[in-house]
């Protein structure tokens, strides 16, 4: 049997980035085991099984949808560290500058949505096709006017993808998703950052305002551990090579031990914070705490 240790690559030498090579203690990077192998073959005594639901097959690789995703993902990574209050229209609240400025780092709110609504795959974009807002899709106005909104209105969109696909991006839907609700109100949950009282009416030593969930006689503190900010991954053709080829680089991130916007914890205040959060989070953390907070 192969195991995790003795797969191959297993020496120093065989990986290609620096992160790999120098994991382990200098003994280069040990390859992954798989996550959860054993699940495609577990029973469910309660509910659905397992096998008994599915999920909508991929966009194709030559579809507006996949450019879409794509580029929305690569957005992601490059605003992790924006301040969330800046995902949404300034008259609806005050915008908030990151808490740390990164260097080099020139991409705004504003280049992702202009990126996204022009982001294309035969002329078709994936938010504008249904044709009712083409305006300044092309920086070349000569093939937007020769376009016009052909591709836009014949883009034929499948009943499924009729239900995914979402409108021109604005500030206030960027990066959201397709469920119910999920346009309304802040980008992050307050689930995420409100607490709840004491242990009983008398005891005030809390408010909601402390972002501390009451559990039993204990807390739960809403507060984050604080990645460095700025930091990439991955940006490397070896990196990204080793990691595809199995590489256990976890545990190799670093944190914050500073003051202020570099306190070892803070609430949830970038995508990065959040990213942290998914991180390392139980598997239902997030919904036990918003229980707890709606039952005291």
């Amino acid at each position: 049997m192969i195991t995790p240790q003795t797969a191959t690559p297993n020496s120093v030498n065989a990986w290609q980035s620096a992160i790999a090579q120098g994991a382990e203690g200098g003994n280069g990077a040990n390859v992954r085991a798989w996550e959860s192998a054993g699940a495609g073959l577990t029973f469910d005594l309660e509910g659905f099984d397992a096998q008994a639901l599915t999920m909508p097959p991929a966009p194709t690789l030559d579809s507006p949808e996949l450019a879409a995703e794509i580029s929305e993902v690569y957005l992601q990574a490059l605003l992790r560290d924006v301040h969330f209050s800046q995902f949404r229209d300034p008259s609806l609240g005050t915008q908030f500058a990151p808490p740390v400025d990164c260097e080099n780092s020139n991409t705004s709110i504003a280049d992702a949505i202009h990126i996204l609504n022009k982001v294309t795959i035969d002329n078709r974009n994936w938010f504008n096709s249904d044709g009712t807002d083409f305006r300044d899709l092309f920086d070349n106005t000569k093939l937007e006017a020769a376009v016009g909104n052909l591709f836009f209105r014949s883009i034929n969109l499948t009943e499924a993808e009729a239900k995914r696909k979402r409108s021109r991006v604005t500030v206030n839907n960027l990066f959201r998703g397709i469920a119910p609700g999920d346009e309304v109100g802040p980008y992050l949950s307050q689930f995420l950052l409100v607490g709840n009282r004491g242990i009983n009416g008398n005891d005030t030593v809390l408010k909601r305002t402390d972002g501390l969930i009451r559990y039993g006689s204990v807390r739960i503190d809403h507060r984050v551990r604080t990645a460095t900010p700025c930091k990439n991954y991955m940006t490397t053709f070896p990196e990204w090579l080793d990691v595809q080829n199995g590489a256990d680089v976890r545990g190799l991130e670093t944190y914050t031990n500073g003051t202020g916007a570099n306190a070892p914890y803070r609430f949830i205040t970038t995508p990065r914070d959040l990213a942290t959060y998914v991180h390392y989070d139980a598997l239902y953390e997030a919904y036990l705490n918003a229980c707890l907070i709606y039952l005291a």
